[in-house]
């Protein structure tokens, strides 16, 4: 994902300055247009990330408490001492 990221930002200079020469007389809807094709797909892949990551921290954070609580609860019992006779 970093490296489509990288690649994209580094790649805009060499093709975006030709492009909006090319567009420069067109309609004002086609250049509005051209500006969220070319920053869409940036801002997707940018923002793509947070809700990933954070489902994966929110799920992760969700077993340890689990997991605390379950260590807790069987830790916090009185330990029974069991006193077996034979005669």
């Amino acid at each position: 994902m970093l490296e489509l990221i990288q690649t994209r930002i580094l790649s805009v200079p060499f093709w975006l300055p030709q492009v909006f020469v090319t567009f420069n007389s067109a309609k004002l809807f086609t250049r509005a247009l051209l500006c969220v094709a070319t920053v869409a797909p940036a801002g997707l892949l940018m923002g793509l990330g947070f809700p990933i990551n954070f489902y994966r921290e929110v799920s992760m954070i969700r077993a340890m408490a689990t997991k605390a609580a379950s260590m807790s609860a069987s830790t916090c019992r009185p330990p029974v001492l069991r006193i077996s006779c034979t005669l």
